[in-house]
């Protein structure tokens, strides 16, 4: 079979590279290894801010450069910043004064720090459990994660995250962006979450302006994802595979449905299609 030549590799992580679990593979290890050692260049594009993704070491042993925050910032394999697109300091006080008034569980993400409010043992748990991590894997974290609202004031603000938001909530909020906002976006990013970020930020915007920094275009790419933020750059990459639990969306647009990311789906159509 005549394999596909690529240039650049995309992925996005939960419920794509990653398990069912969260983890990632020894398959899935040997497979980016192989593809490296052609050429291809590794990019992880995903949801999670910085601080969810530096445990995973063996992937950024791997990885070339690194989306984050749904497209938010890109940055080398080191954590530099390349480029990024951030909510403005103008705007970060009434949305999060909006956030309070409804009552909403919330964290703020900042380039180099976590804001949230002490309350709420949603929050305490989710950051306890990566801080858990952190440690496991002695990883050295540069991301302080701090309780008052004025420490992340003039920070670059890459998203604010909403967790278990009720629809009237989230209706709530999305009428107050279309009002008073003209930079901001409200996007479902998981079955329990909302992101509010820059409009400008998406995981297309970020690979399309990577692709262009490495002198590359469309039809050198592929890429891999299951949700509706991974729409962006599928509409950007000529090569789209989605895992079967992918979302129908993505499946409508893809070129390749593989295995579920249960099942090492992505691991197992780079040995077929591009090794």
């Amino acid at each position: 079979m005549m394999k596909i030549k690529i240039k650049l590799a995309v992925f996005d992580l939960d419920g794509t590279l990653l398990n069912h679990n969260g983890e990632l593979t020894q398959q899935s290890v040997k497979a980016l290894s192989l593809i490296k050692a052609q050429g291809v260049k590794i990019c992880i594009a995903s949801g999670r801010h910085t601080y969810m993704i530096q445990h995973f070491k063996d992937l950024i042993d791997l990885t070339d450069f690194i989306i984050s925050s749904n497209g938010s910032t890109l940055m080398s394999k080191s954590f530099e910043m390349i480029h990024g697109h951030f909510i403005h300091e103008s705007e970060l006080t009434s949305i999060v004064d909006l956030l309070n008034t409804c009552t909403c569980s919330y964290i703020v993400y900042a380039y180099n720090k976590i804001y949230f409010k002490e309350e709420g043992d949603l929050i305490r748990n989710k950051l306890g459990k990566q801080e858990e991590l952190m440690k496991k894997y002695e990883i050295k974290n540069c991301i302080k994660i701090v309780s008052l609202f004025h420490e992340i004031k003039n920070q670059p603000i890459e998203k604010i995250v909403l967790y278990y938001a009720t629809n009237l909530q989230v209706e709530r909020i999305q009428k107050w962006i279309s009002i008073n906002s003209i930079n901001l976006s409200l996007e479902k990013t998981g079955d329990s979450f909302y992101s509010i970020v820059n409009e400008k930020s998406s995981k297309g915007n970020s690979v399309r302006f990577l692709s262009e920094r490495l002198g590359i275009t469309s039809n050198d790419i592929v890429v891999f994802g299951d949700y509706y933020n991974d729409i962006s750059m599928f509409e950007y990459a000529k090569y789209r595979i989605v895992p079967e639990n992918g979302i129908e969306e993505l499946k409508m647009i893809s070129t390749n449905i593989c295995g579920p990311n249960s099942k090492d789906g992505v691991a197992k159509i780079l040995m077929e299609k591009f090794v």
